[in-house]
């Protein structure tokens, strides 16, 4: 499969995110070689490489990589911005999500992108980026 440089630069992204809010969980399973270490230091690196990877998708032409941001509690109650990222690569589809409560941070993109339910999978976010780290760097 061929991936865009930009195609790669967002699934990036959206990889630093995930490794970024599951390090702010003391959890390191995922790892993108010469990537991983401004997300090591920070959880609100997450904020940075989501923002990042939603400017990147709305500037560039359609390429199988779609996000929604919607209003929504996170699994606390408290009122969130809920990002969900959906990747096509080779036919097979990736869902990574974001609870983010810093709503001001992501407010111009609430109701924007394609419409996108969760796929109920509590570890598919993880798993779905491990996969897409292999993917982006073969």
């Amino acid at each position: 499969m061929t991936m865009t440089n930009i195609e790669k630069a967002i699934i990036r992204a959206i990889i630093m995110a995930q490794i970024s809010s599951d390090a702010g969980k003391g959890i390191h399973r995922i790892y993108i070689p010469g990537g991983n270490f401004p997300a090591i230091k920070k959880y609100r690196a997450k904020e940075f490489y989501e923002l990042r990877a939603l400017k990147m998708i709305t500037a560039s032409h359609r390429c199988g990589i779609n996000f929604w941001c919607e209003f929504a509690p996170d699994q606390n109650g408290i009122d969130s911005v809920l990002v969900y990222f959906d990747i096509k690569v080779d036919g097979k589809r990736f869902q990574i999500s974001f609870h983010n409560p810093r709503i001001e941070l992501f407010s111009e993109f609430v109701n924007r992108g394609r419409k996108t339910r969760w796929t109920a999978d509590l570890s598919g976010s993880a798993r779905s980026c491990q996969e897409l780290a292999r993917l982006i760097t073969e």
